[in-house]
């Protein structure tokens, strides 16, 4: 099983720069840090997007399991530690765009209204 998880939204006004420094020095770490079944892929910047609620920032992280995502959300680790400081450059003002989405390869879905 494989889901991908993507947590986006807009850049703090005048942060870009300070968030290019900080990834450029934390996403290795990010990678050595992910939980066990779990892969930070990077986070993204929206270069053209027709989604017009999610912001402009997309950071992705795949799981391989249910399991996975438990782990991923455990609050006192390294990780959790990184993933805090990275969505810190995270527009939080009202009326900022933000989204979530959790992927589930469509091989591995339940499909609803199928037989199977």
């Amino acid at each position: 099983m494989r889901f991908t998880q993507i947590i986006s939204g807009d850049v703090k006004e005048h942060s870009l720069a300070e968030l290019q420094e900080w990834l450029a020095a934390n996403e290795p770490k990010l990678v050595e840090a992910s939980p066990e079944g779990t892969e930070y892929l990077g986070t993204f910047f929206a270069v053209y997007s027709s989604e017009k609620g999610m912001g402009q920032l997309f950071t992705l992280t795949a799981m391989d399991s249910y399991g996975a995502q438990d782990r991923l959300a455990q609050p006192r680790t390294e990780y959790a530690t990184l993933l805090n400081q990275l969505t810190d450059f995270f527009d939080q003002s009202n009326g900022a765009r933000a989204g979530a989405i959790l992927l589930k390869r469509v091989t591995a879905a339940t499909l609803l209204g199928s037989e199977n």
